[in-house]
């Protein structure tokens, strides 16, 4: 399967990769919405597993289809690049959903609308300035993604494990971002830093995958 990404793939390791992460996400959005009905999880539960599904599904998706696009229409080219990165957002936002609603329940509603805002805001610059400085897009990934310190409540209804598990995927995410950002470390054109990039993010959302079914199942 993988000599199809290495003959026709842009970046071949990086869209077989999310593909196979696109893959699993749609699993982890079936998986958690039978795991969350089974155990008897209210409906904004299920919904908010399922918005987490799917928006991983979102992110890896468009990200493996952009890798992989090797006609030479710039246009298309930029059009999936724009897609690509709108995303991130998504992503996001869509990781806060589940752990908010677990957290907090309805009250988690005006928490998740400023945060879906300032996503929806990203995508909108995302789209009209698409060659904003690589430092500034990440700062503002950065930002939102760590904006949970800023719900105190939201924590401390955490139980310890799924707080330990979030955290470490929110490091792993940084540190990828990181990596993005600075071009290093940079292995070559199979592992370059943008592969290892995508590895770290995959690496956080396997982490955060597993804190929400910790979480439903300690509800």
């Amino acid at each position: 399967m993988y000599g199809i990404f290495t003959r026709r793939a842009r970046d071949p390791m990086s869209s077989f990769t999310h593909l196979l992460a696109a893959i699993g996400s749609v699993c982890v959005a079936l998986a958690l919405a039978i795991y969350s009905h089974r155990i008897g999880g209210t409906l904004l539960q299920t919904i908010s597993v399922i918005v987490f599904g799917l928006s991983l599904t979102a992110l890896y998706t468009a990200s493996s289809v952009f890798h992989f696009y090797n006609r030479g229409n710039s246009g298309i080219q930029l059009r999936l690049r724009k897609l690509d990165h709108s995303m991130i957002y998504v992503l996001i936002a869509g990781s806060y959903t589940p752990f908010l609603i677990c957290a907090l329940g309805a009250a988690a509603w005006k928490s998740l609308a400023v945060i879906w805002g300032i996503a929806l805001a990203g995508i909108v610059i995302k789209l009209v300035w698409m060659d904003a400085p690589r430092w500034l897009s990440t700062a503002f990934y950065l930002a939102l993604g760590w904006c949970i310190v800023a719900i105190p409540e939201a924590i401390h209804s955490m139980p310890l494990p799924v707080l330990v598990l979030t955290a470490l995927g929110g490091v792993a995410y940084s540190a990828g971002a990181v990596i993005y950002a600075t071009k290093k470390p940079n292995f070559g054109s199979v592992w370059g830093f943008h592969e290892i990039f995508h590895l770290f993010t995959m690496l956080g959302s396997i982490l955060q995958v597993i804190a929400v079914f910790l979480f439903l199942a300690v509800r």
